[in-house]
């Protein structure tokens, strides 16, 4: 063979061994799950119940890095007789986690019949130990600052109360200090 022709084959079998690197490459690349209009891996998707005063209650997934306001946006956004002054729209969602919504000084069998809490302006009501923020907690008899804030951590780290003896697990709250605030608050 000729040194131009054998030059041919070579550069010939260079380019055939690219083009078939390149194909090879292509059909590994795992294909993304598709979530609304971005492709997401499946492993950055947080799953969170959303429910209360929420237009479509339910389990969500966006992806990770977004805000409870996100969550509440892919279950249809607020209800009307949501109360939006008790979430923190802003804090960062994590897997598995539980956004309870509450409504609006809501009436319910549960608080019927029961001596209201004041709410520094004549208003009688529970305070909401998913949704209250410090200042509120701090108004339960026995609760002050510090624990306010092991209560809200706690909420924030298990995704809320589910019922209200669950208060019983935040670190400080015990069988007497349960008894005294009760009936103070609700879920």
């Amino acid at each position: 063979m000729e040194k131009n022709e054998k030059r041919r084959w070579i550069a010939a079998f260079l380019v055939g061994c690219a083009i078939l690197g390149i194909s090879l490459y292509n059909g590994t690349r795992k294909t993304l799950p598709q979530v609304g209009e971005n492709a997401l891996p499946q492993s950055e998707l947080n799953v969170i119940y959303v429910s209360g005063a929420v237009n479509h209650p339910g389990v969500v997934k966006i992806s990770g890095g977004l805000r409870i306001i996100d969550a509440i946006n892919a279950a249809g956004g607020l209800s009307p007789e949501a109360d939006a002054s008790k979430i923190n729209m802003a804090q960062a969602v994590k897997d598995g986690m539980q956004i309870l919504v509450p409504a609006q000084n809501k009436v319910t069998a549960e608080t019927v019949g029961k001596s209201p809490v004041l709410d520094g302006q004549g208003r009688g009501n529970k305070i909401n130990i998913n949704s209250a923020g410090k200042q509120e907690l701090d108004q339960l008899p026995g609760v002050g600052a510090a624990m306010a804030e092991r209560i809200i951590e706690y909420r924030n780290n298990h995704g809320g109360f589910r019922n209200l003896e669950d208060l019983k697990k935040v670190n400080g709250i015990g069988e007497a200090k349960f008894e005294k605030i009760k009936d103070k608050i609700s879920l």
